[in-house]
């Protein structure tokens, strides 16, 4: 589902597309700068005990309205299914990932670009060839929001069933939706491609400031 704000209390914008099937987000940002990317999987992929408590994407929205001390503490997260979640907020950088039994959080260097696979979609192999196709792009291109998402749209190894718009199984497992934010100090710039439709959409929040009025667009 394309993109949607949310309004919370206290000037609060959230904009995420929704996740039909759990009600949460797999990517989103708010008017107070903060930018969460969730992942299946943490470092291999694993064996599916359902049912789990809780869906994954509901940690995207917790991140994003301020909640992430439930998730960030020293607690296990119980019966949830392992994830990758990449969070920004004031400047730093975090990954965290859950294999199921244990936590991994480390703050990332901000100076560097990364690039991250599911680890339930793509073995290991994959992964690093596509790391290397990244660092390749990378010497080629400078780095805009329009770069970053041909490189999502149409860049691969010749290999639908791995490439960044994959296509498996005739097509039933298949990328539905390319989603990008930039973060210029002043907006937070989402641009959203529906690959079933065709379509695109962008949508930006206007960072808020202490004292200033709420605006979005």
């Amino acid at each position: 589902m394309p993109p949607q704000e949310v309004e919370r209390e206290d000037g609060q914008v959230l904009l995420y597309p929704v996740d039909e099937q759990s009600g949460g987000s797999w990517i989103g940002t708010t008017n107070e700068g903060r930018i969460a990317c969730l992942l299946n999987g943490a470092t291999e992929n694993h064996e599916r005990k359902l049912p789990y408590d809780k869906s994954r994407g509901t940690l995207v929205l917790s991140f994003l309205r301020g909640n992430e001390d439930s998730f960030l503490g020293s607690e296990p997260l119980g019966n949830m299914e392992p994830f990758t979640l990449i969070m920004y907020k004031d400047g730093k950088l975090h990954e965290l990932r859950w294999n199921g039994k244990r936590k991994f959080l480390k703050q990332l260097d901000m100076s560097k670009p990364y690039i991250w696979s599911s680890s339930t979609l793509y073995p290991k192999p994959i992964r690093r060839k596509r790391e290397k196709l990244f660092r390749i792009w990378q010497e080629e291109n400078t780095f805009s929001q329009r770069s970053i998402l041909h490189f999502h749209h149409f860049e691969g190894l010749d290999d639908p069933e791995n490439d960044f718009v994959m296509s498996r199984d005739n097509g039933n497992l298949r990328t539905l939706s390319i989603t990008s934010i930039l973060h210029d100090n002043e907006r937070m710039r989402m641009t959203y491609l529906d690959l079933m439709e065709n379509k695109s959409y962008m949508e930006s929040l206007v960072i808020k400031q202490k004292n200033a009025p709420l605006e979005s667009h």
